[in-house]
């Protein structure tokens, strides 16, 4: 400020006009993080609806069981949060350690008002589109804000990805056997594929609502989701365990209330039989533990002494897919016909189609 009057009076009218400026330039800011943010949900809405009424047989079967057994117990064995248990290692009791379960307790809470109903489930995986994003903004970390609450936020997706990978590289083993746990990587994926894309679309522009931008923005949407999203939805949204669940809806139809069953699900291992059985049981090869349960035991004489373990702690039904294999491709069928032999001279068979073999455990 000076002592001349008019400057004064000039300089307090270009304040207003810098301020108003700075305000348009904020609003429209933010209107255009709206309109993406909001691109995005729409996007991820459609997809979520994907198949929404496909039974729990999709590529993911295994796990999404074990969630919905946890809602199950909840609701008829105990009410306890602390102790979610499933109901493919015998009567039980049988807890896992996993993620605090809020959506399977819930699940239990609407069992109450609505009855039992079958779930669904969506399934996302990155693809090469998505990588590429990825390394765009690794490789083009964004400019250093002037604000400290900015900074600090800008360095939220670096450490993130730093405890995935601290994570990864100490329980390494269980995470790459069970994929569901690269989850833990998708929120700084997300932000880094976001910033990449931004990188690629306003390349060469300094102001963002050009055509030119918009015109790119469509175009990497539209590559991320015809090259990466829409066949690897459809590759995992297959039912590959639908076969599982016929067999333990056949489990279920021939089970005597407190029958223990033994199922074979296409995927060895998988309890999605189990599950659609409504009843409690083991998949075969018996699972839990450090046991190796997603291949057969090497020869008969292993898998029927299993086989005589399961019928001494209880166990009723036996039923397999006839398209069951473990992770070696070796089909169940082939691999132990000596206890198919055994099976028909010590149990009584009760079913024998195209698709599914079950038979009664007899006591001796």
């Amino acid at each position: 400020m000076t002592d001349d009057p008019e400057m004064n009076q000039a300089e307090g009218q270009h304040y207003p006009q810098q301020m108003t400026d700075r305000d348009m330039a904020f609003r429209n800011y933010l209107s255009l993080n709206t309109a993406i943010l909001l691109g995005i949900l729409f996007i991820a809405i459609v997809f979520r609806f994907h198949k929404i009424t496909l039974p729990l047989v999709d590529g993911f079967s295994w796990r999404e069981i074990s969630t919905a057994m946890m809602g199950d117990n909840f609701q008829h064995r105990s009410w306890n949060i602390f102790f979610p248990e499933v109901s493919w290692t015998g009567p039980g009791p049988s807890y896992q350690g996993r993620e605090f379960q809020i959506v399977s307790y819930l699940t239990a809470l609407l069992y109450q008002l609505f009855g039992w109903h079958d779930n669904t489930s969506v399934l996302w995986f990155y693809g090469y589109p998505f990588m590429v994003l990825l390394a765009v903004g690794l490789w083009m970390p964004p400019r250093p804000a002037e604000d400290p609450k900015q900074r600090t936020l800008s360095a939220i997706p670096y450490v993130w990805l730093a405890a995935a990978m601290i994570l990864y590289l100490a329980a390494a083993g269980d995470i790459t056997s069970n994929v569901w746990n690269f989850h833990i990587f998708h929120v700084p994926v997300a932000m880094f594929c976001g910033h990449g894309a931004l990188l690629l679309a306003t390349l060469a522009s300094r102001t963002v609502p050009t055509p030119a931008v918009v015109f790119r923005s469509i175009c990497i949407v539209a590559v991320a989701l015809a090259w990466s999203t829409l066949p690897l939805v459809r590759t995992m949204k297959k039912p590959i365990a639908m076969k599982g669940k016929l067999l333990g809806e056949e489990l279920a139809r021939l089970a005597q209330p407190g029958d223990l069953v033994v199922a074979i699900a296409p995927e060895v291992g998988d309890p999605v039989a189990v599950y659609y059985s409504r009843a409690r049981g083991w998949v075969f090869p018996p699972g839990g533990g450090d046991v190796e349960w997603s291949k057969f035991v090497a020869d008969d004489a292993t898998a029927i002494a299993q086989l005589e373990e399961l019928r001494a702690q209880g166990a009723d039904l036996f039923g397999a897919a006839k398209n069951a294999v473990d992770k070696q491709d070796r089909r169940f069928v082939e691999h132990h016909d000596g206890v198919i032999d055994y099976l028909d001279k010590t149990a009584t068979k009760l079913v024998d189609s195209d698709d599914l073999l079950v038979y009664r455990i007899t006591r001796p």
